[in-house]
C-alpha cells in the first residue's frame, strides 16, 4: 500500500495489492482499488477495462448494485464497444426495461457533452430505438433509429430495424426509402442486388412508381451487368422505359444484345423504334442489318426481304440506300428467283445509283431470259452509252429491235426491184397527163434558158459522150413523141 502511494503507476504493486484483497475476500476494498486505478489511466481502453473489473468485484454485493451499474456505464462511456460491459449491464437491467432505457440515455448524453464521435452516439441511439421497440413504442423507436442512421448513414442495424417498423406499420413509401438507403450502405454486392430487387418490386407493384422501379433496375445492372438475371432485367427495363416514353433509352438498353446478334432483342428494338422520330436511328439500322443477316443465313428469305425493305426506308442518303438495294435485288433474283420483284428491285437500285452499271447489267440479264421485249430494248439502249461495253450492247439492241419489228430498213438489191414493182404498176402510179400537169413546157423554158444549156454542155462534148450509132439506137428505142 505504501509503495503504491509513493508510486501510483507501479503496476506490480497494484497487482499484488489487488490479489491480496481478493484473497481475503474483501471485494469492496478490491473494487475501490481498481476504480482508483482506472481513474488514473490515460488510455480510454485501459480505463474502461479497469472499470469493468471494479464492477465485477461488486457483482455479488446487493448493496452495491447501483454503484456496479454506474461503473459499467462509465466503462461503456469510455469504450462503447466493450462487449463484456454491455452484456453485464444488459443482464443487470433486464428486469427493468425503463432503467435500461435511462442508462442508455445517460450514456448518450455523456457522449454528446464530451463531443465524442458520431458513430458512438449513433450506436446508443440505435440501442434506444431497439429498447423502445421492445416496449411497443414504435414512434419513439423510429425517432431514435432515425437519429442513428442520420448520424451514420451506413448504420445497417438501425436501417434494418427502422425498415422493419415501417413495414409493420404499412408505411410502404418509408419502406422504399429505407430499402434504398440500406442498399447504398450495404457493402456485400449480392446483398445490395437483393435489396435493389426488393425495392424494384415494391415500387412497381405496390407503389405504382415506375420511374423509381427503373432506377432500382439500373442500379442492379450497374452492380452485375453480366449477372444471371441481367438479360431478363434488361428486357424488363427496356419495356418500362418504353412505357415511360423514353424510347431512345429503351433502345440503348438492348444495344448489347444487338451487338451480339440476339434475334429477340433485334426484333424488339425494331418494334420500339417503329414510327418514332425520337428513336435511336443508328441502333435501328444496326438491328435491321443484323436481322436481315440472321434471316438470310437461316434460310428465312422472305423475312430477310422484309427486313431489308424496312432498312431501306429507314435510310436517307443514296450512298446509304445503294448497298441495301443491291443486297435486296440479289436476294430476290438469285436466291428467291422472283423475276417480277427482282426486276422492280433492280430498277430501284439503278435509280438510286445512276452511275453504277451493275444493276442495269443484272436487269439486262434478267430480261434476256424472257426473250425480246421493249423493256429489254430500253435497258440495252441505255447500256449502249457505256464507253467500254457500249458497242456490244448496241449490237444486241439492234437485234432485239429487229426481232420486235422496230429495226431500220434493210438495203434493197437492184435485181429485186422488178420483183417489187411491175412496169404496169408504174404506169398506174403515174399517168402521162399527170406528168404534163406537173411540169408545163413554159416552166421548163423558164427554168433553163437555151444559152445556159450551151454553156452547160458543149456540142463537141455531146459527140464525145454519145456516138452517132448510139443515138440512132436510142431514137429507135424511144417511144413516139406526143404532139404538143
Amino acid at each position: 500500500m505504501a509503495r503504491l502511494r509513493e508510486s501510483p503507476g507501479d503496476v506490480a504493486a497494484y497487482e499484488r495489492l489487488k490479489a491480496h484483497y481478493l484473497a481475503r475476500g474483501d471485494r469492496l476494498a478490491a473494487a475501490d482499488l481498481v476504480e482508483g486505478w482506472a481513474a488514473r489511466r490515460i488510455d480510454r481502453i485501459e480505463a474502461s477495462q479497469a472499470y469493468v473489473e471494479a464492477a465485477q468485484c461488486l457483482a455479488d454485493l446487493p448493496r452495491e448494485a447501483a454503484r456496479c451499474i454506474d461503473l459499467l456505464e462509465l466503462a461503456l462511456t469510455l469504450h462503447p464497444g466493450h462487449v463484456l460491459a454491455g452484456e453485464l449491464l444488459a443482464r443487470r437491467l433486464a428486469a427493468d426495461p425503463q432503467a435500461w432505457i435511462r442508462s442508455l440515455e445517460r450514456r448518450r448524453d455523456t457522449l454528446v457533452r464530451a463531443s465524442r464521435p458520431e458513430a458512438e452516439v449513433a450506436e446508443l441511439e440505435y440501442q434506444l430505438g431497439e429498447a423502445w421497440a421492445a416496449q411497443g413504442n414504435a414512434e419513439r423507436a423510429a425517432h431514435h433509429l432515425r437519429a442513428a442512421y442520420e448520424l451514420v448513414p451506413t448504420h445497417l442495424p438501425a436501417l434494418r430495424a427502422a425498415r422493419r417498423l415501417a413495414l409493420e406499420a404499412g408505411r410502404l413509401e418509408a419502406v422504399a426509402e429505407l430499402l434504398e438507403r440500406e442498399a447504398r450502405a450495404e457493402e456485400d454486392r449480392d446483398v445490395k442486388i437483393a435489396l435493389y430487387e426488393e425495392l424494384r418490386a415494391l415500387r412497381e407493384r405496390e407503389l405504382r412508381d415506375l420511374p423509381g422501379a427503373i432506377d432500382a433496375a439500373r442500379a442492379m445492372l450497374a452492380l452485375a451487368p453480366e449477372g444471371p438475371r441481367s438479360d431478363e432485367l434488361r428486357f424488363w427495363l427496356s419495356d418500362a422505359l418504353h412505357v415511360e416514353g423514353r424510347v431512345a433509352e429503351a433502345m440503348r438498353v438492348l444495344a448489347p444484345f444487338v451487338e451480339h446478334g440476339d434475334e429477340k432483342a433485334c426484333r424488339r428494338l425494331v418494334e420500339l423504334s417503329e414510327g418514332r422520330p425520337d428513336a435511336d436511328f443508328a441502333l435501328r439500322v444496326l438491328a435491321l442489318e443484323t436481322l436481315a443477316a440472321l434471316y438470310e443465313s437461316g434460310g428465312r428469305l422472305e423475312a430477310a426481304v422484309a427486313a431489308l425493305e424496312k432498312l431501306s426506308k429507314s435510310l436517307v442518303t443514296r450512298e446509304e440506300k445503294a448497298p441495301v438495294a443491291a443486297q435486296l435485288a440479289t436476294l430476290l433474283v438469285e436466291k428467291i428467283g422472283d423475276r417480277a420483284r427482282g426486276e422492280r428491285a433492280l430498277r430501284v437500285w439503278a435509280e438510286i445509283a445512276p452511275d453504277d452499271r451493275r444493276p442495269l447489267h443484272a436487269l439486262a440479264a434478267l430480261l434476256e431470259g424472257a426473250g425480246p421485249s421493249e423493256a429489254l430494248l430500253d435497258v440495252l439502249r441505255t447500256l449502249a452509252a457505256d464507253p467500254v461495253e457500249g458497242p456490244r450492247y448496241e449490237r444486241r439492241a439492234l437485234e432485239v429491235a429487229r426481232a420486235l419489228g422496230m429495226g431500220p430498213a434493210e438495203e434493197v438489191d437492184p435485181s429485186e426491184v422488178e420483183e417489187l414493182v411491175e412496169p404496169d404498176e408504174v404506169e398506174e402510179l403515174v399517168e402521162p397527163d399527170d406528168v404534163e400537169e406537173l411540169v408545163e413546157p413554159d416552166d421548163v423554158e423558164e427554168l433553163v434558158e437555151p444559152d445556159d444549156v450551151e454553156e452547160l454542155v458543149d456540142a463537141d462534148e455531146v459527140e464525145e459522150l454519145v456516138e452517132p450509132d448510139e443515138v440512132e439506137e436510142l431514137e429507135d428505142d424511144a417511144p413516139p413523141r406526143r404532139a404538143r
